[in-house]
């Protein structure tokens, strides 16, 4: 992908990047691989990175092993980029058969990042998603930074 080429450069080298010429579907894109990539690295243990609702182990790369969304991205899209939203999920069965298994999720997330900050993404699940593109472009160099720190 060339948009995606020329920020690796630009993170690189700090080269002059014309965002006008990316689109703000594919710096969305762009972001949902990196970050992805890094709730489910940041959480692997021994080779593999277990679901966040059923337990069960994963290999990074393969179809079974998602990025689920706690709130979902497509009705609250205020968290679809949000780490506390995303967690690894299976994909045969807690990310779509069971539509995230929201309730468990939920209580995981309580035990994790605590009851007020769930409350909070709750709340503001209806909130406005509106970001400016350099909004991606910094939370794609963020991602690009810690996936290789991993």
């Amino acid at each position: 992908m060339a948009a995606e080429t020329a920020l690796i450069k630009y993170f690189e080298s700090k080269e002059t990047l014309n965002i006008d010429l990316i689109t703000l579907p594919v710096l969305k894109e762009v972001l949902v691989k990196y970050l992805h990539f890094w709730v489910k690295k940041s959480r692997e243990k021994d080779g593999y990175v277990y679901c966040y609702t059923c337990g069960k182990p994963m290999v990074i790369g393969t179809h079974d092993c998602q990025a689920g969304h706690w709130l979902p991205k497509g009705g609250f899209r205020i968290h679809k980029f949000n780490p506390d939203n995303i967690r690894p999920q299976c994909g045969s069965q807690c990310n779509l058969a069971k539509a995230g298994d929201y309730e468990v999720f939920k209580n995981n997330l309580i035990k994790e990042i605590g009851s007020e900050k769930v409350e909070e993404m709750y709340v503001t699940r209806n909130q406005s998603s509106k970001k400016p593109k350099i909004w991606y472009i910094d939370k794609i160099e963020h991602y690009w930074k810690l996936r290789k720190e991993i």
